[in-house]
């Protein structure tokens, strides 16, 4: 999966239903994509928030973009969090963490959104294999598309690949049985939590860190372990 920066929870369950699991951060850029925006919540309604990039033309790849530092974008993103969810019950946990993510001279967007990931999957305390498929292109021919993705996983010892419902339009279940790949998808489930800088109903499919604000690492765990194969 691309490497997106703090992604919802359902990321996180694909993360959760593998054995392994494989960045791709040498695929090319998409614009409207997730790789450096998301949403928080901010006055009871979504907030999308951007990290600024150097270009964001979609011809590059996604380990070849670069974070515009000038932009002082952590500074005002801190303030944007703080004014949202300062009186959510884990702020002060979760607000060192991202400080943490940004405090580090990453200046490849790809860098920054792997180690939002990996960083949180740690602040629940849980352990994943992760590879990124640039390092991992070394060790096999070029290969582009769903043949890629079924050579990644030869290549890790996998016999099968899990991807979510959205992948079931692009990848064709034959063609990984022919290389011997069970595909597979999982149904994350999504569980409603309190939302305690929202009034009104449940908003869904926000940024991890909305739920990292407020539910406590280990009801979060249990989240990330609801879905369905």
């Amino acid at each position: 999966m691309q490497p997106y920066s703090f992604p919802y929870l359902g990321y996180f369950n694909l993360i959760e239903s593998c054995d392994k699991f494989v960045f791709l951060d040498d695929v090319n850029f998409i614009k409207k994509g997730w790789i450096n925006r998301n949403y928080i919540l901010l006055n009871g309604k979504p907030f999308r928030f951007s990290i600024p990039l150097r270009e964001n033309s979609q011809n590059l790849k996604i380990n070849n973009l670069r974070i515009d530092k000038s932009s002082n974008f952590f500074r005002k993103f801190k303030n944007t969090l703080y004014y949202s969810y300062q009186k959510s019950p884990y702020f002060e946990e979760v607000i060192e963490i991202i400080e943490t993510i940004f405090s580090d001279e990453n200046t490849l967007i790809s860098d920054l959104a792997i180690k939002s990931i990996k960083s949180i999957y740690s602040y629940m305390g849980l352990n994943k294999e992760f590879y990124k498929s640039s390092v991992l292109a070394k060790k096999m021919s070029t290969y582009s598309g769903q043949r890629r993705l079924i050579e990644i996983t030869k290549l890790l010892g996998g016999s099968e690949y899990k991807n979510l419902p959205g992948g079931k339009d692009l990848y064709s279940k034959n063609s990984f049985e022919f290389h011997g790949i069970d595909l597979k998808f999982i149904n994350p489930l999504l569980p409603e939590y309190n939302q305690f800088n929202n009034s009104s109903s449940f908003i869904n499919k926000l940024s991890i860190i909305d739920m990292l604000m407020n539910v406590n690492p280990n009801e979060c765990k249990n989240m990330i372990s609801a879905y369905n194969s």
